[in-house]
């Protein structure tokens, strides 16, 4: 679906649509390319002369469906691909203006808390169409000196995260943040039956890249139980989705990129499977 900036929107969901939407990595953007076919010569040129801001990729199934990609259209282009099919490619960038453009310039008195420098930051992406999402919980140490900002506010999103150990990032319009090494609560168990595919491939450190069918219950940090190929169980956290998809084609997978979590022993798990 693509909206323009007076809100009116256009559903493309009955169109061929071939899509890649590149992972999102702490305190980067997420950006994705699309590639609709054959829109009505009237869309493909209001699309190209930019009368629409934005671009929102709803996938899944029918009974697991949800938001892979809600971001600011940044650029278009027309061609002819197979002497038949006109395409329109679209290359789109998740809060890109907030992460451009968000500053701040304000001073804190004495006393304040991590609390109130997250809550100023969020005040000066808000204005670009930031929402807040998940936040993890800021320590209450008090601060005896005041504190002077004044630049990028991602730059001191990240000296802030690094200063009180969470990862940030914006995913879908939404400022989320969360601890170090913390995940979601509900396990997500991937398997042959549950869109596991390929062969889990290991990397340094006990992580894994991981290959499976598009599931939008699968975010940035929720925390999967794969089975290995040996038939032992591991636990990752994902860290980068990667999406490639063909809404008339057989492409319809995420890679995720996670790190090893095995500490966990009594934690629920959530079987993809009954979504």
């Amino acid at each position: 679906m693509i909206t323009a900036p007076g809100g009116r929107t256009l559903d493309l969901a009955n169109l061929r649509c071939v899509f890649t939407l590149q992972g999102w990595t702490t305190s980067q953007w997420g950006s994705a390319v699309f590639k609709i076919y054959n829109l009505s010569d009237d869309t493909a040129n209001a699309i190209q002369a930019g009368e629409f801001s934005s671009i929102q990729l709803i996938a899944g199934y029918q009974n697991n469906s949800g938001i892979l990609f809600d971001g600011k259209i940044r650029y278009s282009s027309r061609s002819l691909e197979n002497k038949t099919d006109q395409v329109v490619t679209i290359q789109a960038v998740d809060s890109h203006d907030a992460k451009v453009y968000a500053t701040i310039n304000q001073t804190l008195g004495k006393g304040y808390d991590a609390a109130r420098v997250d809550a100023a930051l969020m005040q000066t992406f808000e204005p670009y169409g930031v929402t807040r999402g998940m936040t993890a919980k800021m320590p209450d140490t008090k601060y005896p000196r005041s504190k002077a900002m004044f630049g990028r506010s991602t730059v001191y999103q990240d000296l802030l995260a690094k200063q009180c150990r969470f990862l940030w990032q914006f995913i879908n319009g939404q400022y989320v943040s969360i601890f170090e090494d913390a995940s979601l609560d509900d396990v997500i168990v991937l398997n042959g039956r549950t869109g596991l595919l390929g062969v889990t491939t290991q990397t340094i450190g006990g992580g894994a890249v991981i290959r499976c069918l598009i599931n939008p219950t699968i975010q940035w940090q929720s925390l999967v139980q794969v089975e290995l190929q040996s038939a032992a169980t591991g636990y990752f956290i994902v860290n980068s989705i990667n999406c490639q998809g063909d809404t008339m084609g057989d492409d319809w997978y995420m890679d995720l990129n996670c790190t090893a979590h095995n500490d966990l022993v009594d934690k629920p798990a959530q079987d993809s499977s009954k979504n």
